[in-house]
């Protein structure tokens, strides 16, 4: 069930690739022939711990559990000393993905004897990141009656969307909103609030899409929490990046399968800037979300200051009054790689045009198909291309001028642009009652963003793109900016402010962590959830809610003296 975290040997990978289909290995061949123009990687989650791409490694002292059953489970979270749960490794943030160790910057009290396993220094005690991909058989259960899903969390979001488009008798069923990228699990979605762009539903996380959450606790028990049930805990569980213990199930809410109708129009970039400025405008004026923006995308080439507009439009016919008998096929077309191209930004741009034009062309789809996803091909594509994903939320209240900023800048500093190789993507996201969610303060814009230069220059800093990283998060015109639990561009350890970044929620959620979690089990490496200065103890109520007053003021506390300036990190 248990073993040392370890590299993996040449021998290992090539029978990997032995494994692999034809057209795989020739993919992976002209990969390692084009390694003199970037940097690729094989992805092995999970037998080591690094991330699907091979970087972001965990320390060396943390153990990988692979347990077959729900109850193999609960036996290793309970003598374990710290844990954290992995399921396909699509992350690029060792501070969220690995557990406190020795040799990271986060300690917790001594935990129960251990009778397992022991840590590969001998005799100390160990640090496990779970693999929640291990378990079997997994479940999707769908309720038609009540049109829900209860699933195993570390079911692929791909195969849950597939197989609840082919259930039943052929009339099909969706989830309200999804993200771009699918090929995680759907426990990490939650976990981290993963999302579409969707002003009526939301994110995977939200009240009107996610409706419970099984997890197992610190001392082995399993838990269901639901609205009902356990309302403040399952606020802070909506959002917990790994904090409260591991997720096992959730349950969503079902939409039938339905057509949809979308739009995509190639268009100068000044449409894109117009249509966010009049959402903030009718945000801070009347208090209205804007039509506009509601089930809209705009991929945004930054290096060409264009978009490609992309609008949905959900029709009133559904597959349950027999308008369409299954499923259309769609024919992807295969993505090579992109070899000496990826040298330059704009000509990587010209290589990924067309495929990424063949996913968010217009057409009339049934929602599976419509609403635009990462298709297997692109998945492949950007599996062994190096890259780090970073993705930045910024309150519809300041969002044009966060935008109105940027612009400036990149018009200032043309060579900035070419830091960017493939197009931006920017999405719109209704307020959620999560603690952590990163819209818990109203709606946002989310813009993600990818550096693969720090890769194809030999791991230097991307200073262009660290400039954008940098105003995104210390710039004025961007006040309230957050970061994604789940990606790149966290600042060093010691050098995050829970309590400064979520004011209105930090200290509530941190209540939730000691009803659930008193001893830190699920602690972090990099000591991001802290509450130094905050007394919990006292400051909590029966409710699980922190009371703010005199002797109760909500601080993170044990900020370094010695951080790095914005956007606070070195090791990109």
């Amino acid at each position: 069930v248990l073993s040392i975290t370890t590299p993996q040997s040449l021998p290992v990978m090539m029978m990997k690739m032995m494994k692999m289909t034809f057209s795989m290995m020739m993919m992976m061949m002209v990969v390692l022939l084009s390694s003199s123009f970037a940097e690729v990687s094989l992805a092995t989650v999970p037998r080591d711990l690094s991330n699907f791409q091979n970087v972001w490694q965990c320390p060396s002292d943390v153990y990988i559990g692979r347990p077959r059953t729900i109850e193999q489970l609960q036996t290793l979270v309970k003598q374990a000393k710290h844990v954290r749960a992995n399921g396909l490794g699509h992350s690029w943030n060792t501070q969220h993905f690995c557990p406190a160790s020795a040799q990271s910057a986060a300690a917790a009290p001594e935990a129960e004897a251990n009778t397992i396993f022991t840590s590969n220094g001998g005799g100390g005690k160990d640090s496990v990141n779970v693999q929640l991909r291990t378990i079997s058989p997994k479940q999707i259960i769908v309720d038609e009656e009540n049109l829900t899903v209860l699933v195993d969390a570390g079911v692929k979001t791909r195969d849950l969307l597939n197989y609840l488009s082919e259930f039943g008798d052929g009339s099909g069923y969706t989830l309200p909103a999804f993200s771009w990228f699918i090929d995680q699990t759907i426990g990490g979605a939650v976990a981290t609030g993963t999302h579409g762009s969707s002003l009526e539903y939301g994110s995977f996380s939200s009240e009107k899409q996610l409706l419970g959450v099984e997890m197992v606790l610190a001392n082995g028990t399993l838990v269901n929490l639901t609205p009902d049930t356990h309302p403040q805990l399952m606020r802070a569980a909506r959002v917990s990046a790994g904090r409260l213990g591991v997720i096992t199930k959730v349950k969503l809410r079902l939409v039938p399968e339905m057509r949809v109708r979308r739009e995509m129009n190639d268009r100068l970039q000044s449409v894109m800037f117009n249509a966010i400025n009049e959402g903030q405008r009718l945000w801070n004026e009347e208090g209205k979300l804007s039509p506009a923006l509601n089930e809209t995308q705009f991929l945004w080439w930054i290096q060409q200051g264009r978009v490609f507009h992309v609008q949905f439009e959900r029709l009133e016919a559904t597959r349950q009054d027999r308008s369409k008998a299954e499923r259309a096929p769609m024919v992807i077309p295969q993505v090579p790689n992109p070899g000496p191209l990826i040298l330059q930004s704009q000509g990587f741009s010209t290589f990924l045009d067309p495929a990424i034009r063949s996913v968010v062309s217009t057409s009339v789809a049934e929602a599976r198909d419509s609403f635009i996803t990462m298709t297997e091909p692109l998945y492949e594509m950007h599996r062994v291309n190096m890259y780090d994903q970073y993705e930045i939320s910024v309150p519809f209240s300041t969002m044009g001028n966060c935008f109105n900023g940027l612009r400036d800048l990149l018009r200032r500093n043309i060579a900035i642009s070419q830091s960017f190789f493939s197009p931006a993507l920017v999405r719109f996201v209704s307020q959620e009652e999560g603690l952590l969610s990163q819209t818990e303060d109203g709606p946002r814009l989310y813009i993600n963003i990818e550096d693969y230069l720090f890769y194809v220059q030999g791991r230097i800093i991307n200073t262009g793109f660290k400039q954008v990283m940098a105003y995104f998060r210390s710039d004025e015109r961007c006040a309230g900016s957050r970061l994604h639990w789940g990606k790149a561009g966290w600042p060093d350890a010691g050098c995050w402010d829970g309590a400064e970044e979520y004011p209105n929620t930090w200290c509530d959620f941190g209540c939730a962590a000691m009803a659930l979690d008193p001893k830190n089990k699920f602690a972090d490496s990099g000591a991001v959830f802290s509450w130094q200065g905050s007394n919990l103890e006292s400051c909590c109520s029966a409710e699980h809610k922190y009371q703010h007053g005199p002797g109760c003021q909500c601080q993170a506390g044990g900020r370094r003296s010695d951080c790095p300036a914005a956007p606070g990190y070195t090791n990109r």
